[in-house]
């Protein structure tokens, strides 16, 4: 939301949103606080509750705590979250502080405002005070670094509440075998927000080879039904595999609404990735470098690459299971997710299809990019930066030998003479073709992939995949392509509006391409270009 906001009034991240509209003009200003607040609205339409934040309330209540709020936005929807997810509890948060007090934060002068307000503190504690010397029975919970600011220097304790990772986090007891939580009580990610309101199915758990297994949609199945069709789905970092219970639930209900008598019955299966839920060992491995893990590049390509490997022990594990033969599988992912659909489609044969939902097939080119933007000392020595990046202590030399092997631009792009970084500007010579014939038919041949990206996300900005996509969709293309007749068929679509999400109209093209896909006969295979 703030990379919204800042694009909006124009400005670069390292410059406050709120004082560089308290510089302009009378009319500036209120021309920019009108699209903050158009963009605060749409946020608070999509507000959910983290899990626990009712029963939390009502704990302090009868306690007869004070509960106030500090905030940088402006009245509605504070109000929209009080009087949405927290009915019963309006009157008990006072004051509240808006933006319109001023200054806001990182300044603790609003927490020491409803301090005094509760009597803590008298007129004589002032912001430049030093907190040693007016520690308060305080706390302050946030989630931003303005928050922990704030709340320091005011002389407060701090609790940080990190947004990402929510469901990991708030939802790990839940991950058990015989929990009588529902998936569906779990927290919805902002980045599934078009699947609010789905109707939830049926689901079961299953310990299968020491994983949580979560398999949903077989209450739905026809009464006769002998064979499915079975469709994995794989979170994005920081989740659970909860965070993917009404986006399975979408799916399957869009399949089951159009399905005709005789066609593939679909049922999906949802496990924890590797250090995430069920499985979390070290959550300072799922972070980013600019949150502090100096070992991000290959603690996202182990955890993803990992559950890759799971996901082909489960397809021969599953089956034992169920008292259905699983006659095909898809796999579908979003974001950490989407990467390691994208490896399963090139390293598991029995892979069919893959929904790929914010996800890159070019790890070295995504990563690159993520360093130069957290500037790390690796990349910022050169012009460009990032020349001396691949095979620093950053991206080792043993993860570039291990990208080679399971990333699809490594697979296939590493067969080429010569890399230059425009592979995609130009057609492979005949030797490199006759290479790349025989991988791209082991790997990939008969199979259909959907593409599903966002114009304006910065996290995994779908430049870093497009030269690969180019040079695939040329190499496949039905008219021109030197690999015309290996029947792998590429739809990449670009949401130009959407963010990092798996947006409204992702989730359409992505129910429209499921359905398809089951409806159609395996021998048909279609190709589609890139939208926007």
């Amino acid at each position: 939301m703030f990379g919204q906001m800042r694009e909006a009034v124009g400005i670069p991240k390292e410059i406050d949103i709120l004082d560089h509209i308290h510089s302009l003009s009378s009319s500036q200003q209120d021309d920019a606080f009108a699209k903050i607040q158009a963009i605060e609205r749409e946020a608070m339409s999509k507000q959910i509750p983290q899990a626990g934040l009712v029963s939390l309330m009502g704990y302090l209540d009868e306690r007869g705590i004070h509960k106030g709020i500090c905030t940088r936005n402006f009245d509605a929807p504070v109000a929209h979250l009080l009087a949405n997810h927290l009915p019963g509890h309006i009157d008990a948060f006072a004051p509240i502080i808006t933006r319109d007090f001023k200054p806001p934060k990182p300044s603790p002068a609003g927490i020491l405002h409803i301090a005094h307000a509760w009597g803590v503190t008298d007129a004589a504690d002032v912001p430049q005070t030093p907190a040693e010397e007016r520690p308060l029975p305080l706390i302050m919970v946030g989630d931003s670094i303005d928050d922990m600011v704030a709340g320091y220097e005011a002389g407060a304790l701090t609790v940080l509440l990190r947004s990402e990772g929510s469901s990991t986090f708030t939802w790990a007891h839940a991950l058990q075998l015989h929990s009588t939580l529902s998936p569906f009580q779990s927290p919805l990610p902002q980045t599934h927000s078009a699947f609010a309101g789905v109707k939830p199915v049926s689901w079961r758990r299953y310990n299968i080879a020491g994983l949580l297994v979560t398999v949903y949609g077989l209450q739905e199945l026809p009464p006769d039904v002998a064979e499915v069709t079975c469709l994995w789905l794989l979170h994005g970092r920081g989740d659970s595999q909860d965070s993917m219970g009404y986006t399975a639930a979408g799916l399957l209900g869009a399949w089951n609404s159009r399905r005709k008598p005789g066609q593939k019955s679909l049922i999906a299966v949802c496990i924890d990735q590797r250090n995430h839920g069920s499985r979390m060992i070290d959550n300072v491995a799922n972070v980013s470098w600019k949150q502090g893990n100096p070992t991000h590049g290959p603690d996202m390509f182990n955890s993803y690459s990992g559950t890759a490997s799971d996901i082909s022990l489960l397809i021969g594990q599953l089956p034992h299971y169920l008292p259905y033969k699983i006659t095909e599988n898809i796999c579908g992912g979003v974001s950490l997710g989407g990467h390691a659909t994208w490896q399963l489609l090139l390293t598991e044969p029995r892979i069919r299809a893959g929904l790929v939902v914010i996800g890159c097939p070019d790890y070295v080119r995504l990563m690159t990019d993520r360093a130069v933007r957290s500037k790390l000392a690796t990349c910022m020595s050169t012009d460009p930066p990032g020349r001396d990046f691949l095979g620093s202590h950053d991206f080792p030399p043993s993860l570039l030998a291990a990208i080679e092997e399971l990333d699809p631009a490594g697979i296939l792009l590493s067969e080429l003479d010569t890399v230059t970084g425009d592979d995609h500007l130009h057609p492979p010579s005949e030797s490199e073709k006759q290479r790349l014939r025989s991988i791209l038919a082991q790997r990939l041949g008969g199979k259909k992939i959907m593409c599903l990206s966002g114009g304006k996300d910065r996290l995994v900005p779908p430049e870093c995949g497009e030269p690969f996509l180019t040079w695939l969709k040329k190499a496949v293309d039905l008219k021109e392509g030197w690999a015309n007749n290996l029947s792998i068929d590429i739809e990449d679509i670009v949401d130009p509006g959407a963010r990092h999400e798996f947006s409204k109209r992702m989730r359409t093209e992505a129910e429209r391409w499921l359905c398809d896909l089951l409806a159609s006969d395996d021998e048909v295979s279609r190709f589609r270009g890139s939208k926007l």
